[in-house]
């Protein structure tokens, strides 16, 4: 829809339920993600598996929480050619309804190390979405048909 001057009180009138509910709803979008990016999910050996673990069971229980798919399960695949397991996924299923178009998700959980500073320690920030991962650009979002 193009805005003009004759369709912006309309327009403004249309957007402003989504708009509340968005405004409703930011704070505690915002403390989810705070909880989230604090799990130190680190996926590489010489850190805790747990906590990557629990980084997916806590994007699971968010996940849940949306009431939006028909199943929701944390799971972890094989790796070709041994024994061991992978990191867990979380996966998320709802059939696409009335010939409507497949969405597909993705964003990744676990991270890289935290960069050392010259005493060896990990860097510390008082900001609100200050964690390992927290500015990485990993989401991707792709339409199938």
């Amino acid at each position: 829809m193009t805005v003009t001057p004759d369709t912006a009180p309309e327009a403004a009138l249309a957007d402003a339920p989504v708009r509340a509910a968005v405004e409703a709803a930011l704070p505690a979008t915002i403390a989810d993600l705070c909880a989230l990016v604090r799990i130190p999910s680190v996926s590489w050996d010489a850190f805790d598996p747990a906590r990557v673990a629990e980084s997916a069971e806590a994007v699971a229980a968010l996940v849940r929480g949306l009431n939006v798919f028909d199943e929701v399960v944390v799971t972890r695949s094989g790796i070709p050619g041994t024994t061991e397991l992978g990191q867990p996924a979380v996966l998320a299923h709802r059939p696409a309804r009335n010939g409507r178009p497949t969405v597909l998700l993705y964003a990744h959980h676990d991270v890289q190390p935290p960069a050392t500073t010259s005493t060896g320690n990990p860097p510390r920030s008082s900001r609100p979405f200050a964690g390992i991962g927290s500015t990485e650009e990993a989401q991707r979002t792709t339409r199938q048909g």
